[in-house]
């Protein structure tokens, strides 16, 4: 038996008067499947909860903003763009052990562009629980060193082929903005991702290295390989606009 995802969804398009001035929609992942109920009922209850409370904020907090820019664009007699709170998700891998959910939420306050915030979460379906970069290494163990290396030599390599303008100084950033919290599981790999404007500009987009577990297999703890029941993992995309690796 498979474990299945679904994508629901919070929608609405709130209004000023008869105009309209937030578009708004939150995806959140829901889980069942061969999970003990714990697992099921921890993953798919954050997740509801996540999206409730978001939209709860949206349709308050950056709807009295939207309201009140649509109003100064009245009195002021100029164009006003909608303002989105937008935020989807995918799964990069679905399994019945280790599953990773990627969100990305867009904001738009009608400028010249929106922001796109990503966040990446990996759970443990043993335990029913999130888990850190580090659950997977045997204590001291340079994990964090080969990965580092390792997008290191792929940023070297874009630079050389003038795939993306940098900003300067590429390989102190790597590491001063990386954060372990900012991964995801493929199949085979870690993929870590980088916050926009953190390495390049922002036509760049959210950038993202993927790092083999082959490069890291000195560090794992063999119970907490990230292979295990993975040889064909399964991938959920809900509407997911990004490029994933």
């Amino acid at each position: 038996m498979q474990l299945n995802m679904s994508g629901e969804s919070i929608e609405s398009l709130l209004y000023c008067e008869t105009k309209p001035v937030l578009e708004l929609k939150i995806s959140y992942p829901q889980i069942m499947g061969p999970l003990s109920k714990k697992s099921e009922f921890r993953f798919n209850d954050l997740y509801c909860r996540q999206a409730r409370t978001l939209n709860r904020k949206a349709r308050t907090e950056l709807y009295r903003q939207a309201t009140e820019a649509y109003r100064n664009a009245q009195a002021q007699e100029y164009d006003f763009n909608l303002y989105s709170y937008i935020r989807t998700f995918c799964a990069p891998r679905l399994d019945r052990i280790y599953t990773s959910v990627i969100f990305d939420l867009y904001v738009y306050y009608g400028g010249a562009h929106g922001m796109t915030v990503r966040t990446g979460q990996t759970w443990d379906f043993r335990t029913g629980t999130r888990i850190p970069l580090s659950y997977f290494f045997q204590q001291n163990t340079p994990y964090r060193k080969i990965i580092l290396n390792s997008i290191t030599e792929q940023v070297r390599e874009q630079v050389k082929k003038e795939e993306i303008l940098f900003f300067d100084n590429p390989e102190q950033n790597i590491r001063q903005y990386f954060r372990e919290q900012n991964f995801y599981l493929t199949g085979n790999s870690f993929v870590f991702f980088y916050p926009l404007y953190t390495l390049a500009p922002y036509y760049a987009g959210i950038l993202c290295y993927k790092v083999p577990f082959e490069e890291l297999k000195n560090c794992f703890a063999s119970e907490r390989h990230p292979a295990l029941l993975s040889n064909n993992p399964m991938c959920f995309s809900e509407r997911f606009g990004n490029e994933l690796l």
